[in-house]
């Protein structure tokens, strides 16, 4: 006997695909389904955090997971958009292009944090700078997820906690909705 998860708890990769309109963001079809699974992912965990009760070290690392694969799929996506609007400039070049300050460079289109912040200089990321910072910060949080390097005991530390996986999902879904307003219209589509 086996615990089922009723149907229609995870979304279909079509209902996220069109909730976030994630063919206008992402053009790669691989990148794009990479994202729909990772957000099918996070609504299994969503059930397994909000419908079996798990305490102590379990709950901290399902939490430490469900927070990676959120940074994840935020990554993704601005790294997605960086590139985007950084091909666009290159491919329909005003002549400046090797000298232009306004596009990403390649260090801004392999790097999220500083994608994040030349997306934020540029209007397109409008978020305050209180949660560019905290992105960042959850950036760094994400990239220490290696165990023998980890500096704590993630357990009694309680970083990765509710709070903090909450603050991933607002971020993520104000991050979805900056890009595609307007970071699409810079894609030249």
């Amino acid at each position: 006997n086996r615990i089922k998860i009723p149907n229609g708890y995870i979304r279909t990769v079509n209902e996220f695909c069109s909730k976030y309109h994630l063919s206008d963001l992402i053009y790669d079809e691989n990148v794009r389904k990479n994202i729909l699974y990772a957000l099918q992912l996070s609504d299994y965990y969503n059930f397994i955090l909000n419908r079996i009760y798990v305490w102590g070290p379990i709950e901290v690392m399902l939490y430490k997971q469900a927070f990676i694969n959120n940074i994840s799929i935020i990554e993704a996506l601005i790294l997605d958009c960086a590139n985007h609007i950084r091909d666009y400039c290159i491919n329909n070049s005003c002549g400046h292009s090797n000298k232009c300050k306004k596009r990403p460079n390649k260090q801004e289109c392999d790097n999220m944090k500083y994608a994040a912040r030349k997306l934020y200089e540029m209007n397109i990321l409008s978020i305050s700078e209180a949660e560019l910072t905290n992105l960042i910060d959850f950036y760094e949080y994400r990239n220490k997820i290696h165990i023998r390097l980890s500096e704590e005991n993630e357990y009694k530390d309680n970083k990765y906690n509710q709070v903090l996986y909450n603050k991933s999902i607002k971020i993520s879904q104000s991050v979805n909705e900056k890009l595609l307003n307007n970071a699409v219209p810079l894609y030249g589509k």
